[in-house]
């Protein structure tokens, strides 16, 4: 079997959260603010590398298209935060597949 990953041995510490289960809260369709340490986390969440920034991205992409306006407004400021303190391949991510915020 292949050795592990960093990502499978950060898995199995447990010693981060997973960025799904973040991003759903860091995008819950309320009123009140997008909580500070959810982000930070997000921000951590994007050095496990290319993969991890390509499924953060795909999952914003899907709240960014819901009809909630609350949703909209925190995936795109969640996107905003990630973009100027995350990992730069997030930010060129974004950069190349930049449709869904034209």
């Amino acid at each position: 079997s292949p050795p592990p990953t960093f990502r499978d041995l950060i898995q199995e510490e447990g010693t981060m959260a997973s960025s799904r289960s973040l991003l759903f809260k860091a995008t819950s369709d309320d009123s009140s603010p997008v909580d500070g340490v959810v982000l930070r986390q997000l921000v951590q969440n994007t050095s496990l590398g290319t993969e991890e920034c390509q499924i953060m991205r795909q999952l914003l992409d899907k709240r960014i298209n819901k009809t909630s306006a609350n949703i909209k407004y925190k995936a795109l400021r969640t996107v905003s935060y990630l973009s100027e303190n995350g990992a730069v391949e997030f930010r060129m991510q974004w950069q190349r597949d930049n449709n869904i915020l034209r």
